[in-house]
């Protein structure tokens, strides 16, 4: 069910929402920055894998590099 152990952070530095130019085939287009990056230690709610009902929650550790 889940393939990675690490996730990426990144900061948003602009979101737009275009829905209406692109008739619902794409909702938003951002800007952003990776700026770390996390290990995944546990999902706290993996029943939202599956039905996407919510974003997913998880516990996490600084990555080390």
């Amino acid at each position: 069910m889940f393939s990675s152990q690490y996730a990426a952070v990144f900061y948003l530095k602009e979101l737009k929402e275009v829905s209406e130019q692109t008739g619902d085939k794409v909702k938003f287009i951002c800007d952003h920055e990776v700026t770390g990056r996390l290990r995944i230690d546990k999902i706290l709610n993996p029943s939202a894998w599956i039905d996407a009902s919510t974003y997913l929650k998880v516990n996490t550790k600084i990555a080390r590099e």
